[in-house]
C-alpha cells in the first residue's frame, strides 16, 4: 500500500507489516542499469544487470516491467522480483527479440546456369559405360536436389513468406520498477538496437 502525504510517501507492506517513508518527490528506490546499450541481432537476447538501491529504509519486493518493446520481443526479470533489505539488490533484464526462420531455402539458378546443371548430369548417366551410368544418375539426383536444377519457376507461397521476425532498428525501452500493490517507484531507461 503507497499513502502520499503533504511531504511525504509512505509505503505500507501488508506482508511483513514493514513501512518506509521517503520524501516526497523522491523515489524509495533507485533503478540503474548496466549496461544501459546492447546491440543484438534478431532472434538474439541482450542481457543488462538492474541494481535496484533502496532509500529511506525501504524493504519491500519490486517487480519490473518494460514497456516500448520492439515487436516480436519480450521482457523478463530473473528473479521475477527482488526485495533490498536495506542494501542494493541486482537481478538480470533479459530482452529476447524473434529470429528469422532458419529453414533451409534452395537458391534460384539462372536460366543457363539451371541448363548447363541439367546437360552436365545428363551426359554422366549416358556417357555409354555401365559404371558411369550409375554415378551419372546419382550425380543427377544430387545435382536437383541440392542446387534445384529442376525448379526455375517461382517460389511456392510456402517458401516466399518468411517468418516473422523482430525488424531491425533501435527501441527506447523504458524499465518500470513496482512496489508490491503494483505502485510505480521508479523508471529507468535502456537502448536496444537490433540489426539482422
Amino acid at each position: 500500500m503507497v499513502n502520499f502525504g503533504s511531504n511525504n510517501v509512505t509505503v505500507i507492506d501488508g506482508l511483513s507489516n514493514t513501512t518506509a517513508t521517503v520524501a516526497a518527490g523522491s523515489s524509495p528506490v533507485a533503478v540503474a542499469s548496466s549496461p544501459s546499450t546492447a546491440s543484438i541481432k534478431a532472434g538474439e537476447t541482450a542481457t543488462f544487470t538492474l541494481t535496484i538501491t533502496p532509500t529511506g529504509g525501504f524493504n519491500s519486493p519490486v517487480s519490473v516491467s518494460c514497456s516500448g518493446l520492439p515487436a516480436l520481443a519480450t521482457c523478463t526479470l530473473t528473479p521475477a522480483s527482488v526485495t533490498p533489505k536495506g542494501s542494493p539488490v541486482t537481478a538480470t533484464l533479459a530482452l529476447k527479440t524473434t529470429g528469422p526462420n532458419a529453414a533451409l531455402q534452395m537458391p534460384d539458378l539462372p536460366g543457363e546456369k539451371r541448363h548447363r546443371c541439367l546437360q552436365f548430369g545428363c551426359s554422366m548417366a549416358h556417357c555409354g559405360q555401365p559404371r558411369w551410368s550409375l554415378a551419372g544418375i546419382s550425380l543427377l539426383g544430387i545435382l536437383l536436389t541440392i542446387l534445384g536444377c529442376g525448379g526455375g519457376g517461382p517460389r511456392s507461397p510456402f517458401e516466399q513468406s518468411q517468418s516473422p521476425q523482430t525488424l531491425p532498428g533501435i527501441s527506447t525501452i523504458i524499465v518500470t520498477a513496482s512496489a508490491n500493490g503494483g505502485s510505480t517507484i521508479h523508471t529507468t531507461t535502456v537502448s536496444l538496437t537490433v540489426t539482422q
